[in-house]
């Protein structure tokens, strides 16, 4: 899914499909059911309902950064590659507005 599609107030920015489920990025920190989905965060669509699938400020992306692009690559360990709508520092690293940046497993 490459364009953004908004629903209930809430833009997806982009989308990649992991099997069966669906990972997307956001544009604004929203309710996902007993706790919040921010736009540094990753939710998924598994079984008819949105959970966290990554949280990114917990793993060191600032939450000031708005992830804009990610590409799941595995879950278990969990590897993906994403993009960012602004400069930010990510794990001491200098990452550019659409740079494409790898996590792998608490590593960038």
């Amino acid at each position: 899914m490459s364009e953004q599609r908004r629903t209930g107030g809430i833009r997806v920015d982009h989308a990649s499909r992991w099997y069966g489920d669906v990972v997307a990025v956001n544009d604004i920190s929203f309710d996902i059911g007993g706790g919040a989905a921010h736009d540094e965060d990753l939710v998924a669509y598994d079984q008819n309902k949105l959970v966290l699938f990554f949280d990114g400020s917990a793993a060191g992306i600032p939450a000031a950064s708005d992830i804009d692009a990610v590409h799941v690559v595995s879950v278990s360990p969990l590897v993906f590659y994403y993009s960012v709508d602004a400069p930010v520092e990510v794990a001491g690293s200098a990452v550019a507005d659409d740079d494409i940046a790898s996590y792998n497993d608490g590593t960038h």
